[in-house]
């Protein structure tokens, strides 16, 4: 078993300079931390999707460089001492604890590490597949309110652990932030997949912001990259939610239906 450090350590030097950062220009730690994501995966985009939004001059925006150079040397120190790590969940908790913003608390990851063992721990290559378009047929692991994607990642190192074939790792939420660290979460452990920000309870086969993460490493082993795609006819994940859909009608086609009762006269004489 690797030797565990501290998460301070590992997340002390960026959580400074973010805060540094936010203090000096005037900005949420939010904000920031939203502006460190968007700088991220514009620098892994395949098209290089210009960022219309971005407010930061020369200057600012090399500050972002250096986070994000401080982003992945602290994941190599990480990585040394386990199989995964979700620096940003821990960035976004050390603003967002406190507050309970909307609501979100991230599940520890001891925690997503026992879940990922007792939901697939098994005879996983068992598993259908399903053809997830540049990266063939694949075992789909789904989580439709993934915030950071800890429980993917955990169970993404499951998979590699085994020795299995990588799966193709699907997160889906409602918050925009939490989609962009899913995102570069994803991006930078070498999982196959994507991510979704809609609302999986009402609109399952909408999408405001979609991103497929590292078609650039299959099936050679290539860079890291994230594309950006919002049509839905192109995410796996439409057709997943389609494929659900058409089981649970055929389930309740299945159903045996209760049989009328026929109407009873009733007469007092």
């Amino acid at each position: 078993m690797k030797a565990v450090i501290p998460r301070s350590d590992v997340t002390g030097p960026l959580l400074k300079e973010i805060e540094d950062f936010a203090r000096v220009h005037g900005r949420y730690y939010s904000e920031v931390l939203d502006s460190l994501l968007d700088y991220i995966i514009f620098c892994f985009d395949i098209d290089h999707t210009p960022l219309p939004w971005w407010k930061y001059n020369h200057e600012e925006t090399a500050k972002f460089h250096q986070m994000m150079i401080t982003y992945f040397l602290q994941m190599e120190v990480a990585l040394k001492h386990r199989s995964w790590y979700d620096m940003f969940g821990d960035l976004f908790m050390a603003w967002a604890g406190d507050k309970k913003y909307r609501g979100q608390c991230f599940t520890p990851m001891d925690v997503c590490d026992v879940l990922a063992h007792v939901t697939l721990d098994r005879r996983i290559e068992d598993d259908p597949v399903i053809p997830c378009r540049a990266f063939g047929k694949r075992v789909i692991v789904n989580d439709c309110a993934c915030g950071s994607s800890r429980t993917l990642l955990a169970g993404h190192a499951l998979f590699v652990e085994k020795g299995l074939r990588k799966p193709y790792l699907i997160g889906e939420d409602l918050d925009a932030m939490c989609c962009k660290m899913s995102a570069v979460n994803l991006m930078s452990h070498g999982c196959y997949g994507e991510v979704v920000c809609h609302n999986t309870l009402t609109e399952p086969g909408e999408v405001r912001m979609g991103f497929v993460v590292n078609e650039g490493m299959y099936p050679f082993v290539g860079i890291p990259t994230i594309r950006r795609e919002n049509k839905p006819e192109l995410l796996v994940t439409t057709a997943v939610w389609r494929r659900k859909k058409e089981q649970a009608e055929r389930m309740k086609s299945e159903e045996p239906q209760p049989k009328k009762q026929e109407a009873v006269q009733l007469s007092l004489f």
